[in-house]
C-alpha cells in the first residue's frame, strides 16, 4: 500500500503516466513515472531509521538499464549521509518522510480548510 501511496503523491507533484509495478520481479523498482522530462523510475521503502546507499544502486542500475532520465528514492525515515553522497550527481531525488508529508498536503490543494481560529477542520482529522 505504501508504494500506491508514494506513487500517487509523485503523480500529482510532477504530472505524467505513472504505472506501479506488480509487488514481485520488479528488481527494486515500485513504480515508473512518464512525463514530458522522460521516463522516471521510483523505488518506496518504509523504513524507521536513515536508508543506506544500496538502495539507492539499486535504483541507479536499473535508470541506466531503462536509459530513464531519473529516478526517485522514498522513505518514511531519513537518508545516511553515504546515501546522500552516493545520490549526488545521480539525477535521483531523495525524499524522506518529512518531504513526503509536504508533497502530500501540497497535492490535497483545496482539499483541506482552515477556520478563523487557523484550525485544521476536525472533518479532516
Amino acid at each position: 500500500e505504501f508504494e500506491d501511496f508514494a506513487a500517487t503523491i509523485i503523480h500529482k507533484k510532477f504530472g505524467g503516466d505513472i504505472f506501479v509495478t506488480s509487488r514481485s520481479g520488479d528488481y527494486g523498482i515500485d513504480f515508473e513515472l512518464d512525463n514530458d522530462e522522460g521516463l522516471f523510475l521510483g523505488q518506496a521503502k518504509v523504513w524507521r531509521e536513515d536508508l543506506p546507499f544500496d538502495s539507492i544502486a539499486i535504483l541507479h542500475s536499473n535508470m541506466v538499464k531503462r536509459g530513464a532520465a531519473g529516478g526517485y528514492l522514498i522513505t518514511t525515515g531519513g537518508f545516511s549521509i553515504a546515501a546522500q553522497d552516493y545520490a549526488e550527481g545521480l539525477n535521483i531525488q531523495l525524499i524522506d518522510g518529512v518531504m513526503l508529508v509536504e508533497y502530500w498536503l501540497d497535492s490535497m490543494n483545496n482539499q483541506i480548510y482552515v477556520n478563523e481560529q487557523n484550525l485544521v477542520s476536525s472533518e479532516y482529522i
